[in-house]
């Protein structure tokens, strides 16, 4: 066969790497070559992410699903999986371990999931061929954890030696900087409150003024005035923002210390100091669920309110975004305090009723 007739060769739909972009890992080629070949672009981005979630489980030996199999596996302080570039130094390691722990996170919530459920987003051939790419670079790092993995000695049989790493944090250290974050995440709630009330006020502010203004026939009249509610309202709007991306990594950071508690010794074998040392911690938690909950109804009314408000000129649009985004943070975290509460009731801390 000469070169132009192997030229000519077609090539299998499912090994396709899409026209302009680097060659991309052959499991991702694998799983969504065919589908991107066939303009089902959404389909190729869901199985692509499908293919590292399921890889992810398979190497980290955990059957979860999404974004909590992500924090297992590759939590910052003690990772399942090891993705650091050979290379790089104690603090280079340090900053990866914890930026693809966001990365990975992030595609399972942000790009997997809404593909996963509901109907098609009528994703772009060139925005979808960008996501198969951010794919490739998540099983490339995959091939690295897989590299690292080989390298570890078996595990030891019941000499009573360690079989893990010597560095891996204990329950005792997740507790205690579980108990030095808890003040983080208090601030960062009176934060966002603060960032609300300013809105609110804001608003509130405004609203007579774009009353008025509604009886000017001139349209540039009114859009003076919206245009400076904008202005004001976008730097508390994206504060929340910010703000509540910021609550999300405390609060994953929080779930690995807390699930600590389920590993320790019931708490009715406990001494009475351990015990009061417990509920104290647990009483913290109690209130940081509350004020947590109160911030999120408060921000979800708030958002939907000021929907209205936002569709009378594009001005808005932007602080509008930044509420209705900060709100769906916070809201994926909420299921956290669920699982906090039942583990708290298997060690009896609490009762069948905590809340």
């Amino acid at each position: 066969m000469t070169a132009s007739s192997e030229a000519a060769s077609p090539q299998p739909a499912d090994e396709i790497t899409p026209a302009g972009v680097p060659r991309l890992h052959d499991l991702i080629v694998k799983s969504s070559g065919r589908q991107f070949a066939n303009g089902l672009y959404d389909d190729a981005i869901f199985n692509a992410f499908k293919a590292v979630e399921d890889r992810t489980k398979t190497l980290s030996g955990n059957s979860d699903i999404g974004k909590r199999l992500m924090a297992y596996a590759f939590n910052k302080d003690s990772p399942k999986l090891n993705i650091t570039s050979p290379n790089a130094d104690i603090y280079q390691k340090a900053d990866e371990r914890e930026g693809y722990m966001f990365l990975f996170m992030g595609a399972a919530l942000g790009i997997r999931n809404p593909r996963g459920h509901g109907g098609h987003l009528d994703t772009a051939e060139e925005e979808a061929a960008e996501l198969l790419i951010l794919a490739s670079l998540l099983m490339r790092a995959l091939d690295r954890a897989e590299e690292q993995l080989a390298l570890q000695p078996p595990e030891l049989d019941n000499s009573g030696e360690w079989d893990e790493d010597d560095d891996a944090l204990g329950p005792l250290d997740r507790i205690a900087a579980m108990e030095d974050a808890m003040p983080e995440v208090k601030a960062t709630v009176e934060e966002m409150a603060v960032c609300l009330q300013e809105f609110t006020s804001l608003t509130n502010e405004y609203a007579p003024k774009i009353n008025a203004v509604a009886e000017n026939p001139r349209m540039s009249a009114r859009l003076i005035v919206v245009q400076a509610l904008a202005d004001e309202l976008k730097p508390p709007a994206q504060k929340f923002r910010e703000l509540a991306a910021d609550y999300v990594g405390q609060i994953i950071e929080l779930d690995s210390g807390l699930g600590a508690f389920t590993e320790l010794q019931p708490f009715a074998d406990m001494s009475t100091e351990e015990q009061a040392q417990y509920l104290f911690l647990a009483e913290q938690v109690r209130n940081l669920r509350d004020a947590s909950i109160q911030a999120v109804a408060g921000a979800a009314t708030m958002s939907q309110s000021f929907t209205g408000v936002a569709k009378l000129s594009k001005a808005l649009k932007k602080p509008s975004a930044d509420l209705r985004d900060g709100v769906r943070q916070l809201q994926s975290v909420l299921h956290y305090y669920d699982e906090w509460v039942d583990g708290f009731k298997e060690m009896g801390v609490w009762g069948d009723n905590p809340f």
